[in-house]
């Protein structure tokens, strides 16, 4: 008797840890709470993480007990900057994030990351929108006006590059008259030279001189953002 009287208290006990480990499971979460993210904090709601991410349903559920830190806060380790790209979505989900430069143009880096942490923490909109590379649909560019000159320097080309837009380089070469007197101002003038001129020249041959110059066509370019893509419905 003595016997069966342990057996069963060790029973008891096991049931009484059991209810305790179950009561734990079930502890609710409160509506707001502070995420440390890598050492930074996040405070949002409960129903922000829970609507667009399986990975905080499952782990702000009843499965689930999740230990504060000392200061209140709960823990996750990973990068706190992409999170911030995360929890901006899920605050706002019908809006997608446009990474775009007019000068420098997308910027792929920043969606790849992002892209990898939608797809762990189980941001399905987010993810498959940046998988599929949709946000390259929402900016358009457009060639408004071409303008064409010749340009005979160096200096002349690098600061017509440095203005930006679209440029189209063509280097090219071109005869140019010289005056039989070696007159400068009737270099490439042909019509500038009198009869003196003419008198030098005589029946000698008329000389040409091989001039290096670059046509340059320059675009102006327009950018249309199509804001409907980076938006759902």
């Amino acid at each position: 008797m003595t016997s069966t009287s342990a057996d069963c208290g060790i029973v008891l006990a096991a049931t009484s840890d059991q209810a305790m480990d179950h009561t734990a499971s079930t502890t609710s979460y409160p509506k707001n709470i502070t995420l440390d993210i890598g050492g930074r904090n996040f405070k949002t709601s409960i129903d922000t993480l829970r609507a667009e991410s399986e990975y905080f349903r499952t782990q702000l559920s009843d499965r689930w007990t999740w230990p504060l830190e000392d200061d209140g806060s709960y823990f996750l380790d990973a990068d706190p900057e992409l999170f911030a790209h995360l929890l901006t979505f899920m605050r706002r989900p019908g809006t997608f994030p446009l990474f775009y430069d007019t000068a420098k143009g997308f910027d792929f880096d920043l969606y790849n990351k992002p892209e990898t942490e939608a797809e762990y923490f189980q941001v399905d909109k987010l993810h498959e929108w940046i998988k599929n590379k949709k946000y390259i649909q929402a900016v358009n560019t457009q060639l408004t006006s071409a303008t064409l000159v010749n340009i005979k320097s160096a200096m002349q080309l690098q600061a017509e590059i440095s203005k930006g837009g679209e440029l189209h380089i063509t280097p090219c070469t071109r005869k140019v008259y010289l005056c039989p007197r070696q007159i400068t101002a009737h270099r490439g003038h042909a019509e500038q030279c009198g009869g003196a001129c003419h008198r030098r020249q005589a029946e000698n041959d008329v000389v040409y001189e091989d001039e290096p110059y670059w046509q340059v066509l320059s675009f102006e370019k327009k950018t249309l953002l199509d804001e409907k893509v980076c938006r759902i419905g």
